[in-house]
């Protein structure tokens, strides 16, 4: 059984005894909350609370409780585990959760994630969206805070129940209510999927996806209800719909002006020949009529080749500055790269480096194809050159990483809570 509000002499020098945490530091907040990590037995975890000016403060102690009782209850790879209440000397009750390494969602972002990155996010969030309106509760306040993720690519997790955030609003309406059947962020509501595909909408258009997705994530925020989507199988339909829709259009579009190309060319040569035979001889009249001479010297003798000059050059070769290019390639895989050297730096095991090594070639990988497919579509040279650049340039920094990691092969003590 977890720890609650019990004030005994006991329950306080039993606190002191688990509170061996150091290292303190601010994650995030949100309305009365604080969200902190804190290092135990050389592992990081995260913790929440109130902020000091709601602490031992009614009803905000009170819908903390709610919120890990409720959260205590849920258990699913998207949501959060909340795993001890406890009293934390400095920062007063304190929801212990999982110890997992990462960020919220807002400051990931920063990061410039590439779009599969984004496009498992989604889904994930969904997964855990799903799991807690089958369990009634609602959050229909959802924000980019809201959403954590872990550093080394584990699972998108849902941090906020969000019960004190709302405590003024329950105030001033007289009552606090617990968030269970009916309530999500503290307001008793009936249970809709609307208000979490709304939340979810919210959510993604802090994502910055490819205007491909703008039509989806509008119909997420619609202010009626009933013209969102019913559900989040409806949702990831349209979602990944558009993305296919896209996809094709990158390769439809070139082949249809080259189609174009090639019928001009076509009909220039059909054109070529009915009318250079008759044109070829120089008569009188011509000579006395200079604008027949003109017309004669305007055919097009010479067309053809220059029409299939036209069609090779639009086909096979599409203007980019490879130097420019790869630059921005470079950043973005800087940017995947950026989690893991911190993590080696800090010091893992051979086993966890070689895990992450794979890892971040994958990621790396997923993130070339895109940026050379969807984002920059090019010809086939071009592409190949700066995909063997992008090889290159993430080879190298495999190998400083592999440099500079700090291995620790001793078995590190399991922390109790």
């Amino acid at each position: 059984m977890a720890d609650t509000f019990d004030t005994s002499e006991t329950s306080k020098q039993k606190a002191m005894e688990h509170s061996a945490y150091n290292d303190f530091k601010e994650v995030a907040s949100s309305g009365c909350y604080i969200l902190m990590k804190a290092r135990k037995f050389g592992r990081w975890f995260l913790m929440k609370g109130l902020k000091e000016e709601y602490r031992g403060k009614e009803p905000y102690e009170s819908l903390l409780k709610q919120e890990f009782e409720l959260g205590r209850r849920l258990e699913h790879p998207n949501i959060i585990e909340y795993q001890y209440l406890k009293e934390i000397p400095g920062y007063g009750n304190m929801i212990l959760m999982d110890n997992i390494i990462g960020c919220p969602l807002d400051q990931y972002l920063t990061t410039h994630p590439d779009l599969p990155s984004k496009i498992r996010i989604v889904e994930q969030l969904c997964a855990g969206l799903e799991y807690l309106r089958r369990h009634q509760v609602v959050l229909d306040q959802l924000n980019t805070a809201d959403v954590f993720i872990p550093e080394l690519g584990g699972n998108v997790k849902i941090i906020d129940l969000g019960v004190a955030a709302h405590a003024e609003e329950q105030m001033a309406g007289g009552e606090v209510s617990a968030p269970t059947a009916s309530s999500g962020k503290g307001k008793a509501k009936a249970v809709s999927t609307g208000s979490d595909i709304y939340a979810l909408g919210k959510v993604l258009e802090e994502m910055d996806f490819p205007r491909k997705y703008n039509d989806v994530i509008e119909k997420c925020c619609e202010s009626d209800s009933h013209d969102r989507y019913p559900d989040f199988d409806s949702f990831l339909d349209a979602f990944h719909q558009a993305d296919k829709r896209q996809t094709v259009a990158y390769w439809l579009v070139p082949l249809v002006i080259v189609a174009i190309f090639v019928v001009i060319f076509a009909v220039s040569h059909l054109k070529g020949k009915g009318t250079a035979e008759p044109a070829a001889p120089a008569t009188t009249e011509q000579a006395e009529n200079p604008d027949s001479i003109q017309q004669a010297a305007t055919q097009p003798k010479t067309q053809p080749l220059d029409s299939q000059e036209q069609v090779a050059a639009s086909s096979d070769t599409i203007p980019v500055d490879i130097d420019q290019l790869s630059a921005e390639g470079y950043q973005g895989i800087n940017a995947i790269f950026k989690p893991y050297e911190r993590t080696a730096l800090r010091g893992v095991s051979s086993e966890l480096f070689a895990k992450m090594v794979k890892e971040v070639n994958e990621r790396s990988e997923r993130y070339m194809e895109n940026f050379l497919i969807n984002q920059h579509p090019m010809d086939a040279a071009n592409r190949k050159v700066i995909y063997q650049r992008f090889l290159g340039y993430t080879k190298e920094k495999v190998r400083k990483m592999s440099q500079s990691v700090v291995i620790k092969d001793q078995p590190e003590q399991v922390p109790q809570p």
